[in-house]
């Protein structure tokens, strides 16, 4: 296959199918351009429109950021406060019932040494 009429096809196919396709063409040149001018105008109002939209979304999820960041460091303090107050409430109780359960421990150890005496 020599390479010279590979090209030389090529060429031929690339020039009839140029000229087919201008002689089929549903419109003229200057209705085709016109229309290619209204979908790119179309094109960039929607990309300006996206581009905002999505600068705004940006904006918003840096705020809700930043107020769900106060409410956390908010949160978290108070049950910090809460947690520490409930330590102190809870702590006399839970004293109590150590010493009752040192106490039962004491007489099941007495009881025990009552029965191996016997």
């Amino acid at each position: 296959m020599n390479l010279k009429s590979v090209g030389i096809g090529l060429l031929t196919g690339t020039v009839i199918s140029g000229v087919a396709v201008l002689l089929t063409a549903p419109a003229s040149g200057r209705d085709i351009r016109n229309g290619c001018q209204s979908s790119i105008q179309s094109f960039r109002q929607s990309a300006k429109q996206l581009s905002r939209e999505g600068i705004e979304i940006k904006d918003q999820a840096v705020e809700t950021i930043k107020f769900g960041g106060d409410i956390l460091k908010t949160a978290s303090s108070e049950l910090k406060t809460s947690f520490e107050q409930w330590q102190e409430d809870t702590a006399p109780s839970i004293d109590r019932i150590k010493a009752e359960v040192e106490g039962v421990q004491k007489n099941i150890e007495e009881l025990q040494q009552l029965t191996k005496k016997d």
